[in-house]
């Protein structure tokens, strides 16, 4: 693989182990070589252009300590890439100076103990550049390649990173700028352990090319436009050098931004189709027969069905994150990605389906049931697209709401309307709590439910304050806290027992605040209608105080 020629390299190279070599600063061995250079020359820096390997018999170093040490710091300001001294003609032993400057200039020093022909080492080290350089070359022209093929065949992000990775011989994962995993390829690594706490591994790396943390090795590109990047490649690891590993990351990054604007671009004229059509069978315009089958066949809808409406909508109040999902900018539309990805997992369980954001605020969809399977394909579907809504970093929590099948497409706008409902009342009653249900039918949301779509409508909100008024303008004027206490007493079904228990109240002077609630709203809780007409009023004000608090 490629990989730029180290002085640790020559070192090991046989002709070298045989002249004994030793390395005197071993810690920084790995500098790469560009070429190597036989000198004598007292002063030399002004013939290097950095990279190179001196090799010297030690005539022109000087010999006190002094002298030593301007020469090395020479070699050091001039990038040179290390110093090779073979011992017997100046020199016994490494010259004292010399090693210090090397110590403290972190420059790599390497002496020999036996003869070494200079020119066999020329030789063998630039024939092993020259190597390199045309396995560079070829390596360049095969990244080239592999990815000028995927351009064309405008192929998804997997096989991008794909092909990167067999090109890099290493895990390569693709995060979004908030340090969360997009996707990823990894070979036979396994995912446990290099995925393992990511976010804070990768804040750690930082931003910077081939950046060590503890013993792993970081080469990274940021992908997308220059001005509005939406993600960044991570190679981990490897035996490519630092040079190529860029070269390869930058194209893997072109190639993975230029799939995303096909995507979107796709993504644009599949909802067009869709919208257009979904606004068709929810006005009931749409009229079953050949013509609408094959408007749905085309636009993916392949089934006879019988078809299952579904809508998504956003609890209120509830957020979950802040940041905006990977590859869109602060702002852009919350519904449109809830699209996106509904559609995605459509695609993944190779279900047939019209998905689109037909109003502001609430994703659509329509989904062909081929067999008696709609429970089997709901406890898969649903859990998988509030997976992926988590993980893309969308900042609100949605709920599914699902209505009945229908047999015909045509007959599925009043079914939409259904599911419709069961979405929004399911996402009022969340707005004080996390749901746990991952998807919601009608029968779920019952009167709550209800309630909570119909919470500010004026007529209810005149009925609460005819039912509770009385008692909360009596507990504002006396300090006191009846009209919750009548909330527990009906949200237990009228138990006093049970009451008395939670509340931490003898039963004399329950009995007696209850006496005092009857009194003060002239009704008798004993009374079945009376009760159902105040846990009415109860839910009412309990929805509309925590739409206060969320709010």
């Amino acid at each position: 693989m490629v990989r730029q020629l180290t002085v640790s390299d020559i070192v090991a190279l046989s002709l070298v182990q045989e002249a004994l070599p030793e390395v005197v600063s071993p810690a920084t061995a790995d500098r790469p070589v560009r070429w190597v250079h036989v000198s004598e020359l007292e002063e030399l820096s002004a013939l290097l252009k950095g990279g190179e390997l001196i090799l010297t018999t030690g005539i022109g170093i000087g010999h006190t300590d002094a002298e030593q040490r301007d020469y090395l710091r020479n070699l050091d300001r001039a990038g040179a890439a290390g110093l090779v001294i073979e011992l017997g003609r100046q020199f016994d032993q490494p010259p004292r100076g010399l090693a210090r400057a090397a110590e403290e200039l972190a420059f790599p020093l390497v002496v020999l103990h036996r003869p070494l022909r200079f020119v066999a080492l020329t030789e063998a080290v630039h024939a092993r550049i020259i190597d390199e350089q045309v396995e560079r070359l070829s390596f360049s022209e095969r990244v080239h390649r592999t990815f000028s093929e995927l351009a064309v065949e405008t192929t998804g992000t997997e096989q991008i990173l794909h092909q990167g990775r067999l090109l890099a011989g290493a895990p390569l994962v693709l995060e979004d700028l908030g340090h969360r995993v997009i996707a990823y390829e990894l070979g036979d690594a396994s995912a446990a352990q290099v995925l393992d706490q990511w976010e804070r591994r990768s804040r750690a790396a930082g931003d910077g090319v081939s950046m060590p943390l503890g013993n792993e090795r970081w080469t990274t590109s940021l992908v997308g436009p220059r001005r509005n990047p939406w993600g960044r490649l991570v190679l981990l690891g490897g035996t490519l050098d630092d040079d190529a590993a860029r070269t390869l990351l930058e194209r893997t990054a072109q190639a993975l931004t230029v799939a995303r604007l096909v995507e979107r671009e796709r993504r644009g004229e599949e909802h067009r189709t869709h919208a257009g059509l979904l606004a068709e069978l929810l006005a009931g315009r749409a009229i079953d027969g050949p013509d609408l089958r094959t408007r749905a066949s085309a636009a993916g809808l392949t089934t006879t069905g019988p078809y299952l409406p579904l809508t998504l909508v956003p609890t209120r109040g509830r957020p979950t994150g802040t940041s905006p999902a990977s590859g869109e900018a602060p702002g852009s539309d919350p519904a449109a990605r809830v699209r996106d990805i509904v559609a995605a997992q459509l695609r993944a369980a190779g279900r047939p389906g019209l998905v689109a954001s037909t109003q502001p605020g609430t994703v659509t969809a329509v989904l062909g049931l081929n067999s008696a399977d709609e429970d089997r394909l709901l406890e898969r579907l649903a859990p998988a697209v509030h997976e992926r809504i988590a993980a893309e970093g969308e900042g609100t929590t949605w709920v599914i709401g699902v209505g009945r099948r229908a047999s015909t497409l045509a007959g599925i706008g009043p079914l939409l309307d259904e599911s419709g409902h069961a979405a929004e009342a399911a996402a009022a009653q969340q707005e004080h709590g996390p749901g746990s249900r991952p998807f919601h039918r009608s029968a779920d949301v019952r009167l709550r439910g209800v309630l909570s779509l119909l919470r500010d409508d004026p007529r209810l909100v005149a009925f609460a304050e005819a039912e509770l008024g009385p008692l909360l303008a009596h507990d504002a004027k006396h300090h006191t806290t009846l009209a919750d206490l009548l909330g527990e007493f009906l949200r237990h079904g009228g138990n006093k027992t049970e009451l008395a228990r939670r509340s931490h109240l003898s039963r004399p002077a329950l009995y007696n605040r209850l006496a005092t609630i009857e009194s003060v709203l002239d009704v008798d809780l004993a009374d079945a209608e009376s009760r159902v007409s105040l846990h009415v009023a109860a839910l009412l004000r309990e929805l509309r105080g925590a739409r206060n608090e969320t709010g």
